[in-house]
């Protein structure tokens, strides 16, 4: 209630510093696992990490619309995780005091929260910790959190591998002239640019009559699910001066294939 923290020396109870600088009441204190650090939670709506070694005030975490009432060190203390009586769950990086990520599944103030990391390897070998937060509010609810931060990180590496590979064999496609594989593999891919590239090789390579035909013949494989993206690539594609061309032949193309109902 003072607004301070005071850090005492063990075991003869020896007063080491007092850390002043909150505004209103202390409600959490917190110490990292790995840096001599400290972490204070408070009535005024922030966080402030300390020195160990003079009391000096380091970083202060301000994102909560109300009071701090919980706080914990997460990912080998690199993170930290609070909560308020905003009803919020926020994750901090410790280095620069941003918020990276905020949670709002309770609907009134949240009083508990416990954390617990597990080392874990992964396929590659790659070491890392495995988070799982547990907060309690008075909403009457407990609600588990896990990070899921490495499952990301390898479903965006897969992703690119893949947008990768799509895109190789968008390009193998065109130079064997198979203009319906690519077209089929951009819109699969809901790649617009790719399908548009698709439309530019083929009237740069056949001359307008062939390339007509063979625009007649693409058109006619997709399916209504296909065709409706590909009308919306169009009109996107007319909205930009260098590649309204191209939208004007694709249109021309599906009108001549399709009747309005259609």
């Amino acid at each position: 209630q003072d607004r301070t923290a005071r850090l005492w020396r063990l075991p003869e109870l020896i007063l080491v510093s007092t850390l002043k600088g909150h505004k209103r009441g202390v409600w959490s204190v917190e110490f990292s696992p790995t840096d001599q650090v400290v972490a204070t939670g408070s009535g005024d709506r922030s966080i402030r990490l300390w020195s160990l070694a003079d009391g000096a005030c380091l970083r202060t975490f301000e994102g909560h619309t109300a009071s701090v009432l919980r706080l914990s060190f997460v990912n080998q203390g690199t993170q930290v995780v609070s909560v308020g009586s905003d009803g919020l769950l926020k994750l901090w990086t410790v280095k620069t005091s941003e918020c990276v990520n905020t949670f709002d599944e309770h609907l009134d103030k949240v009083w508990a929260l416990a954390s617990s990391e597990v080392l874990e390897m992964d396929a590659a070998s790659r070491t890392h910790a495995r988070v799982r937060v547990v907060t309690g509010g008075a909403d009457g609810r407990i609600n588990i959190w896990e990070d899921s931060t490495e499952e990301e990180s390898l479903a965006r590496e897969a992703a690119a591998q893949g947008a990768e590979l799509a895109a190789q064999a968008l390009q193998s496609a065109l130079q064997r002239g198979d203009y319906q594989e690519a077209l089929r593999g951009a819109l699969s891919l809901k790649q617009p640019d790719r399908a548009r590239l698709t439309f530019h090789d083929l009237t740069q390579k056949q001359n307008p009559t062939k390339a007509a035909a063979t625009l007649g013949s693409l058109l006619r494989s997709l399916d209504p699910d296909a065709l409706a993206l590909c009308l919306e690539y169009v009109r996107e594609w007319n909205t930009n001066s260098r590649h309204c061309h191209t939208s004007a032949w694709v249109l021309q193309g599906i009108l001549r294939v399709f009747s309005p109902r259609q």
